[in-house]
């Protein structure tokens, strides 16, 4: 454990003292605020206000809560893909650089350094969205719009971690594909603007065509954003029931997204928990695979 610790920290080290990289992880998620707060937060407000606003008892503070917490949800499952991708930057510069070479011919284990690579990742992700979350709730603390209790922290600290081991998971074999820092760089570019939309940041996913969401629900993260939506979102809509009714508030659920639809089919949390969990005991076991096999050539 003592040898895994310090490649670790050694990754961890050489990741953070890299300023450039440490804002590039940060980017999508400062995306999605500056994108919320020049209009997509104000275009979900007004039309939520056009349908709600004249029920008895609504309150504009009311719906800006709900949409608040939508995008809470949003910029943490965006930052789960941003920071693992940033994370395994740290494979593809060792491979660039011929270290991963370098050790492996040490008596260090390969299977000792692919761990160090999958914890500093994980770690880099959890510590990254916990930024974003400190400073996003800061922000809705501000505008008076944060309806939390601590049950509530837990459920999105939990998912903060789910979200971050299955991104790795994932990014960590795709990162060994790579050879220089200029190609992975071309593929942070591309995930950081697709997880936008297949995560539901900068629109609800039942706002896309069918055919869209039923690749959206084939997205391990979309499912943990979907689970985020529920968890940040259940409160302030609760608030909303009494004035609106059940209907209108399994509407808005369905319209937000609290479920993912894959073929007309609504995927509840059960599902989704499971859907995660089978895709990190897969990504797990390919990541073995690979690593053993990549071991073993540069070995021979």
């Amino acid at each position: 454990m003592g040898t895994i610790w310090q490649l670790t920290k050694r990754n961890l080290l050489i990741f953070f003292r890299d300023r450039i990289s440490v804002f590039f992880s940060f980017l999508t998620p400062l995306i999605v605020l500056l994108l919320y707060i020049l209009f997509l937060g104000e275009v979900q407000i007004r039309s939520l206000e056009d349908s709600l606003l004249s029920i008895p008892g609504m309150t504009s503070g009311m719906i800006k809560s709900f949409v608040d917490a939508w995008f809470l949800s949003s910029v943490l499952a965006v930052g789960a893909i941003s920071g693992s991708v940033s994370g395994a930057q740290i494979i593809v510069q060792d491979q660039a650089k011929r270290v991963y070479d370098d050790f492996l011919v040490t008596p260090t284990k390969a299977s000792s350094i692919s761990i160090s690579y999958f914890l500093s990742a994980v770690i880099t992700s959890i510590l990254i969205e916990l930024v974003v979350f400190l400073f996003t709730g800061l922000y809705l603390l501000i505008r008076g719009s944060l309806i939390f209790d601590f049950l509530v922290f837990g459920k999105i600290l939990l998912l903060i971690i789910i979200g971050s081991i299955s991104a790795v998971l994932f990014v960590l074999p795709a990162g060994k594909l790579f050879r220089s820092e200029s190609s992975f760089g071309g593929f942070i570019g591309l995930s950081s603007a697709l997880s936008g939309f297949l995560l539901g940041a900068y629109m609800p996913p039942t706002m896309f065509p069918v055919f869209i969401q039923n690749i959206i629900a084939l997205v391990p993260g979309a499912h943990v954003a979907a689970l985020l939506r529920q968890v940040t979102m259940s409160g302030p809509l609760n608030n909303m029931t009494t004035y609106i009714g059940l209907e209108a508030t399994q509407s808005l659920a369905d319209g937000f997204s609290f479920h993912l639809n894959f073929f007309s089919n609504e995927l509840g949390n059960i599902f989704s928990y499971l859907y995660i969990g089978g895709f990190i005991i897969i990504c797990t076991i390919v990541n073995v695979i690979a690593f053993r096999k990549n071991s073993r050539g540069r070995n021979s």
